[in-house]
């Protein structure tokens, strides 16, 4: 590294948009030669990148002359090379730890059988981002500062002891045989500014000083000079280096990122009851299909949380689509903000193999409500409702469900309803092989899927048409030889408007039903208020008033018997 070194660096997303700027700035003290700081920028290709994201180490050598220079080159280097090459469901956490403890022990090695490289030790500090994620590694007193909103945070803590004579470092690479460095993940915003400081250059400024730079430039580039400049102001002779970090813009949370996720990830064996897979222990299995098997499970590193984890079959090892579908099941439960929609509850956490994870929800889908007892009428019209606002918050995206059906519908035990499984979710312009069969379950299926189309917002209103009937007939079909049953034909308390909602919910020519569920959601509400309150007494209290009726009846009865007895008499 030449006395004075600097670099500009541009990374940027897939598509070509800047992510973030990475300056790289490291001065030799006037009298010191070689450089004893080192600071390096790993980045990876398309799958590390994935996987591991990008690597900025700032290291510093403590023995002096050509061990320390040795011991900070050393340690950025092979954190950065050993970190980007172990597996890639290795947590990030895990990793780094592997690729430090294989730093220490060539330091220490060194240290105790080359007599030029007697004591040599390091100090750093690591930041790793990927994707929308931070992490900070470090051990000694090279620190990280973060600036945001025109505030300065140290997210460091100096592994130094202050004595009379100056400092003394209680950890660093290549003391012992073993090495304790502190990791920690922050959360970054767009315009963040992270700065990675040697001592050269922070004890010989204040915090306000360092303030006072970040705001005197929108350059990181200039930053980065000044504050070099301003330590040798204050009399920094020591080697005097800093790495800055500019966040541009945040990677949205892609489909395409998910799926290289997906596709850079194993179909492991599926795993049994009892397994610890990456912190979350299995207790059992809650749904076993033919693509997936559904296990409940306790998060282990979240407080024994509860979880839901989906697992592809062995028989999905060589279907792309099966990949795409749990890729963008991953995707949408990421995205969604809907009390009725599932959400994702992956927390960043490297996987081992392919799986999604999702929150456990208490209560029981509208499949075994169907069976085990018939749903009042307020009911299902409250159920209808809360996911035709679901669905609408999905097609607001532009992502059609295509796998409306009982089965998929959560009803909460404290009321609430949630929408499951984005498998089979068609998201226009997301590259999708051709299916090797029709998405979604044939008796909920619009006809323009079952004759090859991708579908839209109306063949998702078609699903939920046999879904509403279904609630109403009981789980019965609504078509029959002679096309669609009247629902009014099993219950002729309801109001005519239902059959005609279900009607043209249920058309064959998608351009005669509704084009969405804001749609539906109108209908319902504008024929909920025409409603008269006598017909509502006659929906949601016919069995009692019925029981009325024969009471009424009965006494009608016994008053004439009574009658016909004294007229007798």
């Amino acid at each position: 590294m030449p006395r004075t070194y600097k670099e500009l660096l541009e990374i940027r997303e897939h598509d070509g948009d800047l992510f973030y700027r990475v300056f790289l700035y490291s001065d030799c003290a006037p009298y010191r030669n070689p450089n004893e700081d080192y600071i390096a920028f790993g980045l990876g290709g398309k799958t590390q990148r994935v996987n591991r994201g990008n690597i900025l180490v700032l290291a510093d050598g403590m023995s002096g002359g050509k061990a320390g220079r040795v011991a900070a080159e050393l340690v950025a280097r092979q954190l950065i090379q050993g970190y980007q090459e172990l597996p890639g469901t290795y947590s990030i956490e895990h990793a780094l730890s592997q690729s430090l403890a294989a730093s220490n022990r060539s330091l220490h090695w060194f240290s105790r059988h080359d007599q030029t490289l007697e004591g040599m030790a390091a100090v750093f500090c690591a930041v790793v981002i990927r994707g929308w994620e931070c992490y900070v590694c470090f051990a000694g007193d090279v620190r990280c500062y973060l600036w945001r909103r025109q505030k300065l945070q140290l997210v460091t803590t100096d592994h130094a002891l202050k004595v009379l004579s100056g400092t003394i470092i209680t950890r660093a690479v290549g003391f012992d045989d073993s090495i304790q460095a502190e990791f920690f993940q922050i959360d970054i915003e767009e315009n963040d500014v992270i700065l990675v400081v040697s001592d050269g250059c922070h004890n010989y400024l204040s915090m306000q000083e360092l303030r006072e730079t970040l705001l005197s430039t929108d350059s990181i580039a200039k930053v980065g000079e000044l504050v070099n400049d301003l330590a040798r102001f204050h009399g920094s002779r020591d080697d005097a280096s800093i790495g800055i970090i500019e966040i541009v813009s945040l990677p949205k949370k892609s489909l395409t990122f998910f799926e290289d996720v997906v596709m850079s990830l194993p179909i492991g064996r599926l795993p049994a009851v009892g397994a610890v897979i990456d912190g979350y222990c299995l207790l059992e299995i809650i749904h076993d299909g033919y693509y997936s098997v559904l296990f409940r499970a306790k998060d282990e590193r979240n407080g024994n949380a509860e979880r839901v984890l989906k697992f592809p079959k062995a028989r999905a090892q060589n279907d792309e689509n099966v990949r795409r579908s749990f890729a963008k099941e991953d995707w949408v439960s990421s995205i969604v903000d809907s009390p009725w929609l599932a959400r994702s509850a992956h927390d960043g956490r490297s996987r081992s193999q392919v799986y999604t994870v999702s929150p456990y929800y208490q209560g029981y889908t509208l499949a075994e409500r169907i069976k085990k007892e018939t749903v009042r009428f307020s009911d299902a019209i409250d159920i209808i409702r809360k996911i035709s606002r679901a669905l609408y918050e999905l097609h607001r995206l532009n992502i059609v469900h295509r796998d409306i059906k009982p089965e998929n519908i959560m009803l909460l035990h404290d009321g609430g309803v949630i929408l499951l499984d984005y498998g089979f979710a068609r998201v226009p312009g997301a590259l999708d092989p051709a299916p090797t069969e029709v998405p979604g379950t044939l008796a909920y299926m619009a006809p323009e899927l079952v004759n090859g189309g991708l579908g839209d917002s109306r063949s998702d209103v078609y699903a939920l048409g046999v879904t509403f009937y279904q609630i109403f007939s009981g789980n019965t079909a609504p078509f029959g030889f002679q096309g669609y049953k009247s629902i009014r034909k099993q219950h002729p308390e309801y109001p005519a408007w239902v059959d005609s909602v279900l009607k043209k919910m249920l058309e064959h020519d998608p351009a005669n039903r509704y084009s969405d569920t804001l749609e539906l959601l109108y209908d319902i509400d504008k024929h909920e208020r025409s409603f008269s309150s006598g017909e509502k007494a006659l929906i949601y209290g016919n069995r009692i008033s019925e029981i009325l009726i024969l009471r009424i009846l009965v006494v009608i009865l016994v008053f004439t018997i009574l009658v016909m007895q004294m007229k007798a008499g």
